[in-house]
């Protein structure tokens, strides 16, 4: 395996799994990310996401969406300016614009166990003041680990009623059938013209 420690996340299987270019297909299929960390759950069974938006930072201290994210969204039919206009629209149908990017990364991967099974917005952008970000630009997963361990618990330990598979939600109930009599058909034979 080639890359850096720091680029690499342990799987139960004890498979160490380069992330950098799985991180890079995420934000080329969610332009609208600025930055994104993948995760291992607790358990390190699967994986996670954390992303950020693409923003700009105003004088009113408001963290407005950068043009190519409003276009972004604007494309997927919402028209939202700032992260809170985002977070504010994520239960009428963002949440799942979202998912969509992710199921379309999950859809290219060539090992289901660098599948991305859960995801988190977090409001702020990752910063170098704080350590998330190196002097160099990376973020550093370690510092985000740490730092986010409870909301990354949360992210894998929050209760979903499992989806119906197709057949279930197609099942019906067979009724009693109702038995009918018995309808005697008799065929007429036509006559022969000569």
């Amino acid at each position: 395996m080639l890359g850096r420690c720091s680029d690499t996340v342990k799987l139960d299987t004890e498979e160490m799994v380069l992330v950098t270019p799985m991180e890079q297909r995420v934000r080329l299929e969610l332009a609208c990310v600025a930055q994104c960390v993948i995760v291992t759950s607790p358990a390190r069974d699967s994986l996670g996401l954390i992303i950020t938006l693409d923003t700009i930072a105003d004088t009113n201290n408001t963290l407005n969406l950068s043009q190519s994210a409003v276009n972004w969204f604007k494309h997927a039919r919402f028209d939202v300016k700032t992260v809170t206009d985002v977070v504010s629209n994520m239960e009428n149908g963002l949440k799942h614009v979202i998912q969509a990017g992710i199921d379309r990364y999950n859809l290219s991967t060539v090992d289901r166990s660098h599948c991305i099974s859960e995801w988190e917005l977090k409001h702020l952008p990752f910063s170098v003041a704080n350590a998330e970000i190196g002097v160099n630009g990376k973020v550093n997963r370690a510092v985000i680990v740490q730092r986010y361990n409870s909301h990354i618990e949360r992210m894998f330990n929050h209760h979903v009623t499992p989806r119906k598979a197709s057949r279930e939600l197609t099942y019906i109930e067979e009724e009693e059938e109702i038995s009918t009599p018995d309808i005697k058909v008799t065929r007429l034979k036509k006559s022969q013209e000569g």
